[in-house]
């Protein structure tokens, strides 16, 4: 038992050796992960960094645009005034200048008129109206020049403003852009700040692990080195290549076997040999069973095919006539045999359409009352071919049918009855619609709670 201790304590060293070599791997692992994540931290880091320096600039630069915008804005606002203040001054001039020369051209015409000798104030006038045509030349050329100016300047601004307009559309794109590249940088930092911090936990943890283990497998060469010297005092080692506890467990197997084998019966022999001839007795029954059985189900399986032979000729010949008889009574329709292969279970589906309408399973929520009472009168009459009766009675069979079913189901009672001598009474309270020949018909009247019955000639 001294050296089982000593192999079972073997065992659990090299299995605690083995969980050593499996955390060192992990932690190895996790400082690799660790490494990579740190390098990932570093750059998310540097390029988040980036984006908040290139989006500050970014932000200036729009401030700048906007800055521009509004002077281009302001200034072409005043020079919308100027020129309108310009556009006021010219047509003012214009209209004083107008007014000068009539005035002037009115004053010529009056000293016409009068004494010659006035040729000096024509003279005068002259010269006063030539001045003053040159000053209103010359302002209206100024302000001409200054309109001129503004508009060019108004111009060079309407440009400059457009061209901040799409410095700013650009600016914003750049912003959104780089507000994208920001987030998604920052997302990476802190998923690797996170990560991190998940590594940093799990490396303690494994290290925590590893001092464990080692103390562990310590603590356990202590005891194998003990147990050694304990298991040399008492003899060699003998190595078997199994474990104490298999040893054991063979060994109680092995006894359990020989108990029960210790007290056997004389009559051991004798036992067995009738316990055989009853084993093949029985082998012979099951064997003897199972052909019969195999005789029977063949047997079953020739019977079921000529039932089923026999009633598929059987539906044939009554789909032909019910089919003939719902021709007359403008429908369509067929017989069905369900669950053919069990004869148990096995049935028949009347199937009916009328005025065009697809055949379907006769059932009340579908057809009505006439329609019921037609198709089931139509299947009865067409079955009854094949049953050998000399006589045969229906009651109500005009059940919900119009007058015109009437007539046509009762010219069918008639033709199916045509060459033989079989005799068919048919019970209705409604008109009779029986025609031909060998036809009688008996009515029955109640009065004054008597009975009369008589035949109709």
């Amino acid at each position: 038992m001294a050296w089982s201790r000593v192999a079972s304590l073997e065992n659990a060293l090299n299995r605690l050796e083995q969980d050593l070599d499996r955390t060192d791997a992990e932690l190895y692992e996790a400082e690799a992960e660790m490494e990579q994540n740190g390098k990932r931290v570093i750059d998310a880091h540097s390029e988040l960094k980036e984006c908040r320096s290139a989006l500050s600039d970014l932000v200036e630069k729009r401030i700048e645009f906007e800055r521009t915008i509004g002077i281009c804005e302001y200034t072409i606002q005043s020079s919308k005034g100027q020129l309108t203040q310009l556009d006021v001054l010219i047509s003012s001039s214009l209209k004083n200048r107008s007014l000068f020369e009539k005035r002037a051209e009115a004053l010529r015409e009056s000293m016409e008129a009068g004494p010659t000798r006035l040729d000096d104030f024509f003279n005068l006038l002259g010269e006063i109206e030539e001045t003053q045509t040159e000053a209103y030349d010359s302002w209206q050329s100024e302000l001409a020049t200054q309109k001129t100016g503004i508009s060019d300047s108004m111009e060079s601004l309407s440009r400059q403003l457009g061209e901040a307009e799409a410095g700013v559309k650009d600016v914003v794109e750049e912003i959104n852009l780089m507000n994208v590249r920001s987030d998604a940088a920052n997302d990476r930092y802190i998923e690797g700040r996170i990560e991190m911090a998940l590594l940093k936990d799990r490396r303690g943890r494994l290290k925590r692990r590893i001092d464990e283990l080692k103390a562990e497998i310590d603590r356990m060469r202590r005891d194998l080195n003990d147990s050694e010297a304990e298991a040399l005092l008492k003899g060699s080692r003998v190595d078997t290549g199994r474990s104490s506890d298999d040893i054991l467990g063979e060994i109680r197997k092995i006894s359990g076997i020989l108990l029960g084998l210790g007290d056997v019966s004389d009559a051991a022999e004798a036992m067995y040999e009738s316990y055989s001839r009853t084993f093949k007795d029985l082998q012979e029954k099951v064997e003897s069973v199972r052909e019969s059985r195999r005789q029977i189900m063949e047997e079953i399986e020739e019977r079921t095919g000529r039932w089923a032979e026999v009633m598929n000729n059987l539906l044939d010949e009554v789909n032909s006539r019910y089919q003939s008889l719902l021709f007359m009574l403008q429908a369509t329709g067929e017989v069905r045999l369900v669950n053919f292969n069990d004869i148990e279970e096995a049935g028949l589906e009347i199937f009916v359409g009328f005025k065009g309408a697809d055949p379907s399973r006769l059932d009340p929520y579908t057809h009505s009352g006439g329609e019921r009472s037609t198709s089931i009168m139509a299947f009865l009459l067409a079955l009854q071919q094949n049953v050998l009766s000399p006589f045969r009675a229906v009651d109500e069979f005009d059940l919900h049918m119009d007058p015109r079913n009437k007539e046509i189901v009762s010219e069918f009672i008639v033709q199916t009855l045509q060459g033989s001598i079989d005799q068919y009474m048919a019970i209705t309270p409604s008109q009779v619609t029986f025609k031909g020949q060998d036809i009688h018909i008996i009515m029955v009247h109640k009065t004054d709670g008597i009975s009369t019955i008589r035949p109709v000639e």
